[in-house]
């Protein structure tokens, strides 16, 4: 992915309340969901920035997601198929 999608998907997620607020177009590019666990895992720095509190508004039930697992959590939940799916149109 370039630096201006890695821009853009990060500015949405800090502006956006909920995962509902988020909807990334994705018909006709070459970007697929194996590309979005690859950037996950190696821009985890850049997720972390977003903090726990934001995270943590996203899946405010999540009763295991603390502090230190916030990450790693949120790259899991938000890979699953149901969340990527509707984020990803």
């Amino acid at each position: 992915m370039t630096q201006v999608v890695n821009l853009c998907q990060l500015r949405d997620l800090f502006n956006a309340n909920s995962l509902d607020e988020i909807q990334w177009r994705t018909e006709g590019t070459e970007f697929t969901k194996e590309k979005l666990v690859q950037w996950m895992t190696e821009n985890k720095s850049s997720i972390e920035n977003l903090g726990y509190d934001k995270i943590k508004s996203f899946y405010p039930n999540d009763e295991f997601m603390n502090s230190t697992n916030y990450v790693d959590r949120f790259n899991n939940k938000f890979n699953s198929e149901a969340n990527y799916n509707s984020v990803f149109k």
